[in-house]
């Protein structure tokens, strides 16, 4: 999806920043274990990077905040990649109207959400902002992959092959993730701890 939407798009490169702690998901797997299986994801396209922002501050990860450090430090225009799957419920993020002001959206589209998916932004937001995100709003060829499939599938012991890359998939192996035993924690290396 992050490929597609920056495609046609023309967005200059994807970064990747993994959540410490999700405010609307429960996740069990380290936010440590998270990184650093995105980053075994991406390492050979070099159209993305990684970053531990989020990680980095230790608690609840609002999508507000790290646009505001983002802006800070890029001084670019912002474009937040969202699934399709999540703008029913976008209007209950924190300080979402922020992030509509201070980034645009672009949306990928999820199986089961079609572009009929951004019509309940419509009373929600200014009629400019909304046709943007019509604009912005990215056919993508779909095939049905979700952490949460991805999760239930290898805690079932059924195949992951081709879900995940291979690294990805050995690194969930070596580290026991995603199986009902309490998995091993890593740290992120020392000069990732020591950024504030």
């Amino acid at each position: 999806m992050a490929q597609e939407v920056a495609s046609k798009l023309g967005l200059t490169k994807v970064i990747f920043i993994p959540a410490q702690v999700p405010p609307m998901k429960n996740i069990q797997t380290s936010a440590e274990h998270r990184y650093q299986m995105v980053k075994l994801a991406i390492k050979n396209n070099p159209f993305f990077e990684i970053s531990d922002l989020e990680l980095r501050r230790k608690k609840i990860s609002y999508t507000a905040s790290t646009i505001t450090t983002m802006k800070k430090e890029y001084q670019e225009p912002l474009t937040f990649i969202i699934g399709s799957d999540n703008l029913s419920n976008f209007t209950k993020w924190h300080r979402w109207q922020f992030i509509l002001k201070n980034c645009d959206l672009g949306v990928g589209e999820r199986p089961g959400y079609g572009k009929e998916s951004i019509e309940c932004l419509e009373e929600q937001v200014p009629q400019e902002i909304y046709q943007k995100i019509q604009k912005n709003f990215v056919s993508i060829p779909l095939i049905n992959i979700s952490s949460t499939e991805i999760r239930r599938r290898y805690s079932k012991k059924e195949s992951i092959r081709y879900f995940v890359p291979l690294q990805v998939e050995n690194y969930i192996k070596k580290h026991q993730l995603y199986q009902n035993n309490p998995t091993t924690k890593i740290s992120l290396p020392e000069e990732k701890k020591n950024l504030v």
